[in-house]
């Protein structure tokens, strides 16, 4: 883990219902949009304005967009 990794909350999409522990991940960059590689393809979430606490920390929140499918 990089020391300027910043954590923060995916929100959306595919996640909808996974407890927010488990969306919590962390990135080098909370202004650029965010890869998750699930199986044959990404799921891409952007930084929003929003922000909430989680585990009593107030970390921003980032919106599921779209996904892309990984060539074969």
């Amino acid at each position: 883990m990089s020391v300027n990794e910043v954590s923060v909350l995916l929100c959306g999409g595919p996640l909808e219902g996974v407890p927010e522990h488990e969306r919590l991940v962390r990135v080098s960059d909370p202004r650029e949009t965010f890869k998750l590689f699930k199986g044959n393809r990404y799921e891409h979430f952007l930084p929003s304005s929003e922000s909430r606490v989680v585990s009593g920390r107030e970390v921003p929140v980032f919106l599921w967009s779209h996904r892309t499918f990984v060539a074969e």
